[in-house]
């Protein structure tokens, strides 16, 4: 799955960091949030990790990532075995024109994704 993204932004929202990009005509986006503090009811339910959407809820699933990588022009999202098999997707590549290195700082140190390789 491509999805070229127009527009990216990085907010937080009642406790959640949430990066979110979009396609210039707003029908395709992509979100990763993560809460920025735990609690009990999170660990039982095994979801105290990140979040990854695709246009939809219902194409959505904790845990997702298992690696990033980017390239001079593209953010390329591995999704693991198991969210795979739920969402129906390998890969999402993020086309866009921008610099990185905030990006990947996000998705490192608020959503926890630590598998982070550059292409470049």
């Amino acid at each position: 799955m491509i999805i070229i993204a127009t527009k990216w932004t990085h907010q937080h929202e009642d406790g959640t960091s949430i990066l979110g990009f979009l396609n210039e005509t707003e029908d395709e986006y992509i979100l990763i949030m993560h809460t920025l503090e735990h609690d009990d009811q999170e660990d039982k339910l095994d979801i105290n990790s990140h979040y990854l959407e695709i246009n939809d809820q219902s194409i959505g699933s904790y845990d997702a990532v298992e690696r990033v990588e980017f390239s001079s022009n593209e953010i390329r999202l591995k999704i693991n075995s198991s969210a795979r098999e739920k969402m129906g997707v390998e890969m999402v590549t993020i086309k866009l024109d921008q610099n990185f290195d905030l990006i990947a700082e996000i998705l490192r140190n608020e959503m926890k994704i630590e598998d982070i390789e550059y292409a470049r």
